[in-house]
């Protein structure tokens, strides 16, 4: 809802979007028909679309996944450690957080979060919980949600496989070679009116206190 913020609206947005080749195709076929219409973007429903061109260079290898979540950890208000079933702090509308945890994340109940979240295990949800911003599954790559509650994940979710699995239940994991990152995993099992709705609002509200850095310079001479 971009015009509550002052921004004009933007274009639709495809509803799921994937990087390989086929995986629009296959992740179309595993929704079932009763649930089909409930995908909706850009195209018409269920809308998985392949966006691997439309993703910027810091999303589209290992390497350069893991640099963006190393960035936005040395910038968090909060890192915890995992496996956690909770967070320090969830954050507000006015004023949204930024956490990362590494390894795995749990949340149960009715929760609701604002900011940017990081998870680089396994991130699982049940209940009513919900987020307001951008949730970032870089890891692990793996989402589960359950529950029947009425919450939601306004803003963007992203998912994306860089570690191996972890077979000590922390979710941290050994790099993948690379470069291309490995397959992810969305297992939606909840019912209610639970969802991902992309809202450039509450985007621009998460990456309000986002701190760039600069990295180096190049003085020119005239």
């Amino acid at each position: 809802d971009a015009a509550s913020c002052g921004t004009p609206p933007e274009a639709a947005k495809p509803a799921l979007g994937t990087v390989n080749p086929g995986d629009d195709l296959v992740i179309t076929g595993a929704i079932p028909i009763n649930r089909q219409s409930k995908y909706t973007g850009s195209g018409p429903a269920p809308d998985v679309q392949d966006v691997s061109a439309l993703l910027g260079t810091n999303m589209q290898t290992v390497t350069t996944l893991e640099a963006l979540v190393d960035t936005i950890r040395a910038n968090a208000d909060q890192v915890v450690q995992g496996p956690a079933t909770s967070l320090p702090n969830l954050g507000t509308a006015a004023s949204p957080t930024i956490t990362v945890v590494n390894g795995n994340l749990d949340l149960q109940g009715t929760q609701t979060g604002y900011g940017i979240l990081v998870v680089t295990g396994n991130f699982t949800a049940g209940g009513s919980v919900g987020w307001r911003g951008i949730v970032l599954v870089i890891g692990q790559g793996s989402m589960t949600v359950s529950g029947g509650g009425n919450n939601s994940y306004e803003g963007a979710v992203l998912l994306a496989r860089t570690r191996n699995a972890d077979p000590t239940g922390t979710g941290i994991g050994t790099l993948l070679p690379g470069p291309a990152p490995g397959p992810t995993l969305l297992d939606w099992a909840g019912g209610g009116g639970n969802g991902v709705h992309y809202d450039s609002c509450t985007i621009r509200n998460a990456t309000n206190n986002v701190i760039y850095r600069v990295l180096s310079f190049r003085e020119v001479s005239e």
